[in-house]
This record gives structure tokens, sequence and C-alpha cells, in this order.
């Protein structure tokens, strides 16, 4: 467990990610990531059920928040697999679930996609978007049984004070912060995640369950480390050559993106030293291949079309709205972007080429549970009425 760490993608706070509307078609590993928390939350129903049956035998509907919903369709497996569970134990049951995301995300979009699926399948489940960070409270004090959060808390609430002349960051075991800006960056990711837990032990119910999912690097294999910082300096080249190109080369930081590894113990210190009601069960790592690797071998077009479509989901929105917000003309941007996702693809799968072994990443899952007692020990654990939940 100690060799293992965390991504943290830095977003600016004012512009954080905007998905695009192919994103779930090309996330092909956030969705393999789903599908393993679908069946790791049913076995943690499962046992929720047989502690505390009452909580499936109360006439209150069962409360459900999906943190980082994104376009919602990569949700949809998880919840399918939820309700069927609760259905299972008890059918009348009504079943709530809160869809969040940042104010950037189409949160409509979210709710529509989710519930073309679930009506085709199931009755009386109510489906109502939150606009909001999560690291600050999303729903209504001890209003919830279960929250998940699935490859999103990776993204940190805000810029970190100084960020330095390198895309990425790889702390490890052996690698302590080698200079002011990087402690900056950790201490700001241990910021966000104690804001992160003291917010869901606020929301959750007793007994309450929290799934968090997300990126790991295995820092014992060298070729995650080594690929993630070729492919970061590559795109950090690319990007600069071609704000230089367009005269934007102000704006780079407002677009940088830097990657933090942490690892698990820190996760798990504030649950440990009790600053938190939260009650460690489990957790769980998984290997998943690039599934990039496997269609480069039998066709590169096919793996460069998937980059491309990848990037874009990801970045063309944000990068768009940010430009934009600093009065760059539309046509130029445009111009700008496509130059700037067909440059990365090319160099992507160059890359990609030059590497014998395929790349492969990991996902880490932790479980926890909200036991009898709160412990509001953390001054921003304190409800702030957010209009969106009204609205």
């Amino acid at each position: 467990a100690e060799y293992m760490g965390i991504y943290f993608y830095f977003m600016e706070k004012t512009g954080s990610l905007k998905m695009g509307e192919e994103y779930a078609k090309f996330a092909v590993v956030q969705k393999t990531y789903n599908n393993r928390a679908a069946a790791s939350i049913v076995k943690e129903l499962v046992r929720q059920h047989s502690e505390h049956p009452d909580i499936f035998a109360s006439p209150e509907a069962y409360s459900i928040a999906d943190l980082g919903c994104a376009d919602g369709i990569n949700s949809i497996p998880v919840l399918e697999g939820i309700i069927e569970k609760i259905r299972e134990i008890n059918p009348a049951k009504e079943i709530t679930v809160f869809l969040n995301d940042t104010p950037q995300c189409d949160l409509a979009r979210a709710k529509k996609n989710i519930d073309e699926a679930l009506s085709k399948k199931f009755k009386a489940i109510t489906l109502i978007p939150v606009s909001a960070s999560f690291y600050g409270q999303v729903c209504l004090p001890t209003s919830l049984n279960l929250i998940y959060c699935i490859t999103s808390v990776h993204m940190l609430s805000e810029q970190a004070p100084t960020i330095h002349d390198h895309w990425v960051f790889f702390l490890s075991k052996d690698m302590p912060p080698i200079n002011e800006n990087t402690k900056k960056w950790v201490e700001l990711g241990e910021k966000d995640w104690n804001l992160f837990l003291a917010s869901r032990e606020a929301e959750l119910k007793p007994h309450g369950l929290l799934y968090v999912s997300t990126h790991t690097i295995n820092t014992e294999g060298t070729l995650q480390s080594e690929y993630m910082l070729k492919i970061s300096s590559m795109t950090k080249s690319v990007l600069r050559l071609l704000l230089k190109k367009y005269g934007w080369e102000e704006n780079e930081k407002m677009l940088t993106i830097a990657v933090i590894s942490r690892k698990l113990y820190s996760y798990l210190q504030p649950i440990k030293e009790k600053k938190c009601s939260l009650r460690y069960l489990s957790s769980e790592v998984a290997i998943h291949k690039d599934p990039t690797f496997e269609k480069l071998k039998i066709d590169i077009k096919s793996a460069k079309d998937h980059i491309y479509g990848l990037t874009k989901s990801y970045f063309y929105l944000s990068f768009k709205d940010k430009l934009l917000s600093k009065g760059e003309p539309l046509p130029k941007i445009e111009e700008f972007l496509s130059e700037f996702l067909t440059t990365y693809s090319d160099q992507h799968i160059e890359l990609m080429k030059s590497f014998k072994e395929d790349y492969t990443t990991s996902s880490l899952a932790l479980i926890m549970e909200k036991t009898d007692q709160f412990i509001a020990t953390q001054p921003y654990a304190a409800f702030r009425v957010r209009e969106s939940y009204f609205t």
C-alpha cells in the first residue's frame, strides 16, 4: 500500500474541465473503473443491509450522490447495479440520486442521459442535478445513504500558489518534495482531501457508505512514471510552441496541467487520527491496460483517432472557454485548437511506438462508512446553503 500514489491534475478554480459531448465514447479507462466500482458498491450494499436492515425497510427514499458525473453516461452501469440490488432487497424502495459536477458541466444533459437509461428498467427514481464543487458540501447534512466518486478527486480545487516550470511532479517514497513549489502542491492536495472527507462526513447518514475510486501509480514500476513524464513533457513542448506561434505565451499558465503522486496512507491519515467519524472498511487496487496500445497494434489511424477524440473531449471546450475569456477571437482559437489536437495526437502516437511494453494504469478504490457519532471537528463541515441545491 505504501507504494501507491495518486494523480492530482491541476485546473484553475475558475476554469475546471468542461467535458465534450463525446467524452464517454473515448473515456474507456474511466468506463472500466466505473464497471469495477459497480461490483464493489453492490457488495457493500449487501453488507450494509445485513448489518443495518432498517435502512432498506424505512419509508424514506434511499439517497445516493454521484460526485463528478460528467455527462452521466459512464454513471449508468454503476447506478443500474446499485438500483437492482436495492430493489432486490426492497422492491418498493424509492430512490433519489443527486448528480453533481462543477458549474462548467452540463448537468441537464447528464440528467437526460441517465434518465433515458434508467426509466427503461426502473420506476420511482428521482434525479436531482447539483452544480457545485465537492470540496464543499453538495447535499443537506445527514441526508445520504451512499456517496460514490469515481476518477474525480484527482482534480484540485484551485490553482497552487506557484507553478513550477516542469509540468509533472512525482513524489514517491524515494523522492521527497524537491522545492517549495512542489510542497505547496502537496499541501493543496492534502487540504482538498480533508475538505472532501469533512463534507462527505457531514452529508452521510449514520452507517452511510462512501466509495472513492481514482487513478494511481505504482512507483515500484518505472514504465508508468517514465511514460507519464514523457507524455507531459511532450504536451508542454507542443503547447508552448503553438502558444508562441499564435502570440499567446502569457496564456500558458492558464492552460497548464500538473500531476502529483501521493501514497495511500496519506488518504487514511485523517481517519486514523480520528479527525472525522468515517470508518475505513477496505481498499482495492486494479491494473488496467491502456486501450490505445491495443488499437496501435492493429491500426495506427484508429489509435490516432482515439487519442484525438479523447484529448478533444477533455480539453477542447475548457481551452476554448479560457481563451475566449481573455478576449481572443473565436476563429483564431478554433484554428489554434485544431492545430494543437493534430500535432499532439501525432506526437503522442510516435511516443507510444517508442515503448516496447504496453502502458498500464492502476486504480485505487477506498470504501468508508459513517459511524454513529458525527465528529464535527472541521469548521468547514458546516452546511452552506447553495442556491443550486434548491433549483
